[in-house]
């Protein structure tokens, strides 16, 4: 197809989106619109402790990602090498803390573990983010 001199170019990008209990993985086609071509998801766990901890895997998530793109390209004629780009949504208050060689040191904590309710109420008001800190800082910038 030609738009204008031009001919259309369409682009096919993959979007992994992780939730709290699985990845959904969508397909599209970029181009003088965005339209889905097909989607597929993978569930991993979330390990609710005792003490209010709530963590997950780092493997479990490699595997839904890796399971997830797999069936996409069972759904279609495209093929990896035709994806131009990968997008990634994720939970935001996530640390994965990794060795020299990028493997994880533990599994990560959830945004929903709770083990340092208390840590965090005690600094409420402390360090940077005291009052009067703050309002010195905003005198300063005027």
């Amino acid at each position: 197809m030609m738009l204008g001199n031009r001919e259309k170019i369409n682009m096919y990008v993959i979007v992994y989106d992780f939730g709290t209990s699985a990845v959904k993985t969508c397909h599209f086609d970029i181009g003088s619109t965005v339209r889905m071509i097909c989607h597929s998801n993978a569930e991993y766990g979330l390990y609710i402790l005792n003490n209010g901890g709530a963590e997950q895997d780092t493997e479990e998530w490699w595997n839904a990602i890796t399971k997830s793109t797999k069936e996409l390209f069972t759904k279609t004629d495209i093929k990896p090498v035709d994806i131009a780009g990968l997008s990634f949504c994720t939970q935001m208050q996530g640390v994965v803390l990794v060795d020299k060689n990028g493997n994880a040191l533990r599994r990560p904590m959830s945004y929903l573990d709770t083990r340092a309710v208390n840590e965090f109420k005690a600094g409420l008001g402390n360090g940077l983010f005291r009052k009067e800190f703050l309002f010195s800082a905003a005198e300063t910038h005027h």
